[in-house]
């Protein structure tokens, strides 16, 4: 068994067929159906389902997957810290929502860069449930995202910020309250899978308020352009709200007190990057 085989073998399970992994590790098709074969010979066990076009991961292989990137993860922190016995070095798989990654993320990268210089970030953006379950499954080091209603007991979460929901729309609203602006405009909701939209949306039952839903958008970044813009009124947290839109909104709290949204940084017990997740971490409350 060598890593090449660990390294396909992944990435056949990332990429669900042979034809798109073989792109990923820069081989043909039959180069890694040959090397998914030898490493099946090797361990006297099937890991793909054949009887299938394309061939899937089998039961087995589907257990074996999170070994198999754990040995990655370890031998290129071997890699990492040989390079460099007495300075932090690696990288990290890093998932962000997307207000913390337009308005944050940047100066934590930026100070990053100068206190660690051998340190690297890959990032990845998405919903907050999806980036979770990424952690667990291992595809990714550690997460920020907002605290969610339930808890995976797999996980570790350390409290990053709590911080005020805002309702958006056109500066031309000036001075009118959150119940006016969701009722009387249009609402551009932000995706009610993510952990902001459910969060908001139980916020909303919760007092009644009926919208007049004229989008649903992925993304706080776009939820405060069409506000901007002057499609409608949205709900996002006060970090979300970028520099270059401010002057084209008027924010105000949504509610009295204001509904707050929690947000934390999300990594597995023990995980093998724990000191690189920590810099970042270390990073992040410097500038919040």
């Amino acid at each position: 068994m060598n890593l090449n085989q660990l390294r396909t073998f992944v990435a056949v399970a990332e990429a669900d067929s042979f034809a798109d992994a073989a792109q990923r590790v820069f081989l043909t098709p039959a180069a890694v159906s040959l090397q998914m074969r030898s490493l099946e010979e090797e361990i006297g066990a099937s890991l793909f389902d054949r009887s299938r076009r394309p061939p899937q991961l089998s039961a087995h292989g589907r257990h074996l997957i999170p070994f198999a990137r754990d040995a990655l993860a370890t031998v290129q922190v071997f890699k990492d810290q040989a390079r460099s016995a007495n300075e932090l070095a690696g990288t990290l798989a890093l998932g962000c929502i997307s207000g913390i990654t337009s308005n944050v993320l940047p100066r934590v990268l930026r100070n990053l860069r100068r206190t660690h210089p051998a340190v690297r970030v890959r990032i990845e953006e998405s919903d907050s449930g999806t980036l979770s379950q990424r952690v667990a499954r291992r595809e990714l080091d550690a997460a920020i995202v907002t605290d969610p209603a339930i808890r995976n007991p797999d996980l570790e979460y350390v409290a990053v910020i709590s911080e005020p929901m805002m309702v958006i729309a056109a500066a031309r609203h000036k001075g009118k309250g959150d119940l006016e602006l969701l009722e009387k405009l249009p609402f551009l909701s932000l995706n009610r899978a993510s952990g902001v939209g459910q969060l908001t949306d139980a916020e909303l039952k919760r007092r009644g308020i009926v919208t007049r839903d004229a989008m649903e958008l992925d993304s706080t970044v776009s939820v405060i352009q069409m506000a901007a813009a002057g499609l409608g009124a949205g709900i996002v947290p006060r970090q979300s709200r970028l520099k270059d839109s401010a002057s084209k909104l008027w924010s105000t709290p949504f509610g009295s007190p204001p509904l707050m949204r929690k947000v934390v940084f999300v990594e597995r017990p023990q995980s093998q990057r724990s000191e690189l997740a920590r810099a970042i971490y270390d990073e992040l409350m410097e500038i919040l």
